[in-house]
């Protein structure tokens, strides 16, 4: 059920109010962050992807017709994603905000602003190190395969992630290595 062990561990730890997930970058939805705790936890929640025809499957999956989980098609940018949240109904104090968006992550999460998230998982790049606390620029149309060949230029070191978790989420945070 996914590619996540600790939810179950987390939560064990960590007191959850409201079992509402949001989580962007699902693609198929199969290493989803949020799965185990949509299918063995009786959560809710809304899923947003770029990829038009992965969200469609998994509108048609076991997960959108068995387990009500709504998935969105949308580019999110830090400009729109408030916007998606309200069109969506989704505001105020949730468990859980995942996100994997390969570039703007930091960005988008300091531009939300409708919901209150207890945990936030948040894709950080390890090679940057752990020393320095960076980010690539914001740019609305980032594409991590055209920002460098290589395609290690992306997101922020974890002390960055680490020192904006800090001054912004109030109750618990976890941060997750890309893969």
């Amino acid at each position: 059920m996914g590619r996540r062990w600790y939810h179950p561990v987390l939560l064990r730890h960590v007191p959850v109010a409201q079992r509402v997930f949001v989580e962007f970058g699902v693609e198929d939805y199969s290493e989803a962050n949020t799965r185990f705790l949509l299918v063995n936890n009786n959560w809710t929640g809304l899923v947003i992807d770029r990829d038009e025809q992965a969200v469609a499957r998994l509108a048609r999956s076991r997960a959108g017709l068995n387990y009500g989980l709504r998935a969105v098609n949308a580019f999110v940018t830090a400009e729109n994603i408030d916007d998606i949240l309200k069109s969506c109904e989704v505001e105020g104090e949730i468990g859980l905000l995942s996100i994997d968006l390969d570039g703007n992550d930091f960005w988008v999460w300091r531009a939300i602003t409708v919901i209150q998230p207890t945990i936030v998982v948040i894709e950080y790049n390890p090679l940057f190190g752990a020393e320095r606390a960076v980010t690539v620029p914001y740019s609305a149309d980032f594409n991590r395969a055209k920002a460098h060949p290589s395609m290690t230029y992306y997101g922020a070191s974890l002390k960055h992630s680490v020192g904006w978790a800090n001054r912004r989420v109030t109750r618990s945070w976890a941060v997750t290595v890309t893969e």
